[in-house]
């Protein structure tokens, strides 16, 4: 939802209000900004875990279907990519 809420902050602020007050995700996405755009550290944690097995999911998928490396390849890299991002370059809070 967050990147929902800032591409919604580029284009309409009526979305982007939607996202900040929706009854499922609002609070998060509202703490989210309000806290300086930082994670908790247990979040960060619990993204890159999803992140990983989905990946490892993926790239089994990819195996049985006869992929001879690339796509695999491909995965392993975006993973790499977004695991790093996410632990270096998204501010951590307590």
């Amino acid at each position: 939802m967050v990147p929902a809420a800032y591409l919604f902050s580029l284009s309409d602020e009526a979305f982007f209000r939607w996202t900040l007050t929706n009854r499922f995700v609002g609070a998060k996405v509202f703490d989210y900004y309000a806290a300086g755009k930082t994670l908790p550290r247990h979040a960060k944690r619990g993204i890159i875990a999803f992140i990983t097995i989905m990946s490892a999911i993926s790239i089994h998928i990819t195996t049985l279907a006869g992929d001879p490396g690339y796509g695999q390849v491909t995965i392993a890299i975006v993973w790499a990519i977004g695991v790093w991002w996410l632990a270096k370059k998204v501010p951590t809070r307590a």
